[in-house]
């Protein structure tokens, strides 16, 4: 296993000048609501955390600064769900031990979502989504969207349950 320093991340700077950057944006995740049930009922195995935990730690070691990382997976939504010292959990801890370490997930719960997708790859920023890939052909030499999938599904944006006066649900997207 490569030694990451992660104490000193640098962008390269040309004449005062940031220099075009690869960004890199990786994306996993489960959603209860398809499956309706809290984390530790659920039928499936996250299995798109561990490989975006993976091509994390596999960036990190070939240098890429974190700052130019931008994950969307539910890492702490999931491991919040299972119970402590116990597999599955010891097992997504060291799988995710660097991605933890480095402060988690970028977008996690319910953030973890199409839209969130969306927002990040377009540089839509703003206090809800404060680390996108910045906007301008000067800043970006390219991209990689990594969507790591098992075939589950979410809702395209964060969906707020509201009570209507006759007890009925409203869903407002």
């Amino acid at each position: 296993m490569a030694t990451i320093d992660t104490s000193t991340e640098r962008e390269e700077v040309k004449e005062g000048k940031e220099e075009k950057a690869a960004y890199y944006v990786l994306v996993g995740g489960e959603a209860h609501e398809t499956q309706g049930v809290i984390p530790e009922k659920r039928e499936l195995m996250h299995t798109s955390l561990t490989y975006v935990a993976a091509a994390y730690a596999q960036l990190r070691g070939a240098g890429v600064p974190r700052s130019r990382i931008i994950t969307i997976v539910q890492v702490r939504d999931y491991l919040e769900g299972l119970k402590d010292g116990q597999y599955p959990k010891v097992m997504y801890e060291k799988e995710c031990a660097l991605l933890l370490k480095e402060g988690g997930s970028d977008y996690d719960f319910d953030a973890v979502c199409p839209s969130t997708v969306w927002r990040v790859v377009l540089g839509l920023k703003n206090e809800n989504y404060p680390k996108v890939v910045p906007k301008g052909k000067d800043k970006v030499k390219s991209l990689t969207l990594a969507i790591y999938s098992h075939g589950d599904s979410h809702p395209a944006v964060k969906i707020i349950k509201h009570q209507h006066q006759h007890q009925h649900q409203q869903w407002t997207l």
